[in-house]
C-alpha cells in the first residue's frame, strides 16, 4: 500500500512539474523568467504595454515600407520636423529597434506606420 501511495505521489509531482514547464514555456502569457531564458527583455513602458521584448537586428535602418524591416513595420515618429508639420507622403522612416519577442509588432503611441512612403496607421497624436 505504501508503494502505491508513493508511486501516486511521484507521478503527481512529475505531472505538476510538466504542467508548470508547459505553462511557462509555450503559453503566450510568458513569465519574466521564460522571457530572459528565450533571449528577451522584460520591459514596462509606463502606462503602456508590459511584456517580453527583443532587439531587432536592423533597428534604426532607414526605410519606406514595412517589408524592408525584420519587424515588418517601418515607423516614423512625431508630427513635426524642423518646426513644420511632416507631410503624409514621401516619408522615410526607420525600422524599429525593439519589439515584442512573441507576436507581431504593434504601433506605439507617438509613431506612425508607413508603406511606400505613406502613412497607413497613425498613432502620432495619441496619448496614454
Amino acid at each position: 500500500m505504501k508503494k502505491i501511495i508513493t508511486l501516486i505521489f511521484i507521478v503527481g509531482l512529475f505531472t505538476f512539474g510538466l504542467l508548470f514547464v508547459i505553462r511557462f514555456s509555450f503559453n503566450k502569457g510568458f513569465s519574466m523568467m521564460t522571457c530572459s531564458l528565450k533571449g528577451g527583455k522584460w520591459l514596462n513602458f509606463g502606462p503602456g504595454p508590459t511584456g517580453c521584448y527583443k532587439n531587432y537586428p536592423d533597428g534604426g535602418k532607414s526605410c519606406t515600407s514595412g517589408n524592408e524591416c525584420v519587424a515588418k513595420n517601418c515607423v516614423v515618429n512625431g508630427l513635426y520636423f524642423n518646426g513644420k508639420k511632416k507631410p503624409v507622403e514621401n516619408l522615410v522612416g526607420k525600422c524599429p529597434n525593439l519589439g515584442p519577442a512573441y507576436g507581431e509588432y504593434s504601433i506605439l503611441c507617438g509613431s506612425a506606420s508607413i508603406e511606400a512612403g505613406k502613412v497607413v496607421e497613425d498613432m502620432r497624436s495619441c496619448m496614454y
